[in-house]
């Protein structure tokens, strides 16, 4: 298991781990980490089973709970290490689909939470004419890959990094029957365990992100029942707003900032 770790200069005051989306890899959280670090926190994130160095084909695996091993492992090693501080989970995308199902399975393990731009809308819905052959597909031949059809451009409003999205050797376009049944599988549990997060939660989204649907996530959010939860919604941000020169800074602070305050 390929693991990233960035350690802070300070007096540790807690550990965040870091669960990156669909066909990218922990590498591109690197900014983002040593931020977090600047603020004291350690952070740890690795390359989900079918991402980055991952030795699994690109876009597949054979089960969601791969993805909820790999946070758990992550868990484990923050835990052995700073076993006195608190810990903490942020993940975007998929990544924050990972992450809110692990948190409502370990709801007590996380002093805080945080859940970017998560695809909680049904994909069946959105994949059409396609289920059939997905569903055909997830029973017979699991492994069969296609492209997501998640258009570059749509991620940032920086051109220069959806330049570097599209150049990244580890960032990939497929994802398997396989995978794609496991996720909206597990959009549909989310929904039906609202109630099972830890207390303090935070969403945070872009306007103009048309990757993921908005309007399903202010749903989700009335719908969970944690007694400090906290939605953010930032102006004219498309899906990686951590990669948006205007709105980076406020995106970065937004989240440390909860996170310090739920020391």
């Amino acid at each position: 298991m390929f693991i990233r770790k960035w350690s802070t200069n300070n007096k540790p005051v807690g550990s965040i781990i870091i669960v990156h989306g669909l066909e990218e890899h922990s590498g591109r959280y690197d900014p983002f980490a040593r931020f977090l670090t600047s603020k004291g926190f350690t952070v740890y994130s690795s390359d989900l089973p079918g991402h980055g160095v991952s030795s699994s084909p690109y876009g597949h695996i054979d089960s969601f709970n791969e993805f909820f091993e790999t946070v758990e492992t992550l868990m484990n090693i923050a835990n052995i290490e700073f076993p006195d501080l608190p810990l903490y989970l942020f993940g975007h995308s998929m990544g924050a689909l990972v992450s809110i199902r692990v948190a409502q399975e370990r709801t007590e393990d996380f002093k805080a939470c945080v859940f970017s731009a998560p695809p909680l809308h049904s994909l069946k819905k959105q994949a059409g004419g396609l289920v059939p052959l997905l569903i055909v597909l997830n029973m017979v031949a699991p492994f069969v890959r296609f492209s997501n059809r998640i258009d570059p451009n749509k991620l940032s409003t920086n051109p220069e990094a959806v330049k570097r999205y599209i150049n990244d050797p580890f960032v990939h376009d497929k994802i398997s029957a396989r995978l794609f049944n496991n996720m909206d599988k597990n959009i549909s549990i989310a929904w039906q365990k609202t109630d099972n997060l830890p207390d303090s939660v935070m969403f945070v989204y872009g306007t103009d992100d048309t990757v993921i649907s908005v309007d399903a996530i202010k749903e989700f959010f009335e719908k969970v029942s944690a007694k400090n939860k906290r939605i953010v919604e930032i102006e004219g941000g498309k899906h990686e707003i951590f990669e948006d020169l205007e709105r980076k800074e406020r995106f970065f602070n937004e989240i440390a900032s909860y996170f310090l305050d739920n020391l």
